[in-house]
């Protein structure tokens, strides 16, 4: 298994090579035989477990430890296509970091370097492209509530999960737009961060020191929940509590009930829920929406279909870049232009 992920991190570290030579692609499938030929996107066309099973794994390993693994990140089993399996299992192993503070300072802070323009509470309900009849390429408007601008974009990014009902909108002329149900929907996580002492009788310990760090499940109807993970560091110490009661998160697909956590918890302080569509629901063989959805509109979370994640978004948001430059400036995608810094690149404002 080790030898399976070392391998798929090395065929996947390819990207940033082909990013840096400004090499851009249109499609899922072709960014992933880029990175690691046909086997690398025949992994989304299969289940973890068929993968994992082509290279011999016990299928033990699979029920007791991968299956595991696939909870925690993904909420799913190992039905789950073997390319977000494999993301899954490389995101279990150590030398992983995180931000002080929290990952969305990565966001925070990559969005104020930007200089962007941002308009928060504005929803956009409609993308509409205006060819004017010329031979010149469109432009598009943007239609919806709040503090939409009225001006007229060269090109438009996409960079939301348009399988969402909530967030799907309609391009008006673009002929490449899907419809909100053509490729499945997104998994609901429950994420329960829980106050208070665990249950040591039901996990069969003697202290809280006996408790692991994680505790995860297997695939069975019995485990309503997926995952326990203490939250490290959380500064919760008080004067009534000097020892500070550690705060837990609970992974599980559903909300949890009262008599399911006094089940887990033999004490409850306090609770907090966070309920959202986190990740698609996995169902290989996988279908993929294209990264160009018209001739200047790029659409960033075709990608998440493969696998889910900041890095994944990371990648794809980077090509999604290097298209909108080739599209504006007309260079190849596998030609780096000539100066990085020449005066090519687009100029305007950028609006999020």
């Amino acid at each position: 298994m080790d030898n399976f992920i070392t391998s798929m991190l090395k065929n996947f570290s390819s990207i940033y090579k082909f990013q840096e030579n400004h090499q851009a692609f249109t499609s899922v499938p072709d960014m992933l035989k880029a990175m690691g030929g046909n086997e690398m996107y025949e992994y989304t066309q299969q289940t973890t477990r068929q993968t994992l099973e082509k290279i011999s794994l016990n299928p033990t390993l699979i029920d007791e430890l991968v299956t595991v693994v696939m909870r925690i990140n993904y909420g799913q089993d190992v039905t789950l296509n073997g390319f977000a399996g494999a993301v899954s299992l490389a995101g279990s192993q150590g030398g992983l970091w995180s931000v002080e503070g929290g990952n969305w300072r990565v966001c925070d802070g990559l969005l104020s370097s930007s200089k962007a323009t941002v308009y928060k509470n504005t929803r956009v309900t409609e993308v509409v492209k205006n060819n004017n009849g010329s031979t010149e390429r469109p432009v598009y408007t943007l239609k919806g509530d709040g503090n939409i601008p009225d001006k007229q974009y060269d090109m438009v990014i996409v960079a939301a999960p348009l399988e969402i009902s909530s967030y799907f909108f309609d391009c008006k002329g673009c002929r490449n737009w899907p419809s909100p149900k053509e490729l499945g929907e997104f998994w609901r996580t429950v994420a329960t961060f829980v106050h208070g002492q665990i249950n040591l009788t039901h996990f069969g310990c003697g202290t809280e020191y006996d408790i692991p760090e994680v505790i995860g499940t297997t695939e069975t109807p019995k485990n309503y929940f997926n995952s326990i993970g203490k939250q490290q560091p959380v500064e919760n110490r008080t004067e009534e509590d000097p020892k500070g009661t550690p705060i837990r998160k609970v992974f599980s697909r559903s909300d949890l009930t009262d008599s399911q956590l006094n089940e887990l918890f033999s004490s409850v302080n306090e609770v907090k829920v966070v309920s959202w569509l986190a990740y698609p629901h996995f169902t290989p063989p996988e279908k993929f929406w294209s990264f160009v959805l018209d001739d200047g509109v790029f659409y960033i979370n075709a990608i998440e279909h493969s696998a889910s994640a900041m890095e994944m978004s990371a990648v794809s948001a980077k090509n999604a870049a290097l298209l909108a430059h080739q599209y504006y400036t007309g260079k190849a995608s596998n030609v780096p232009p000539e100066n990085s810094s020449s005066n090519t690149t687009p100029k305007g404002e950028l609006t999020l």
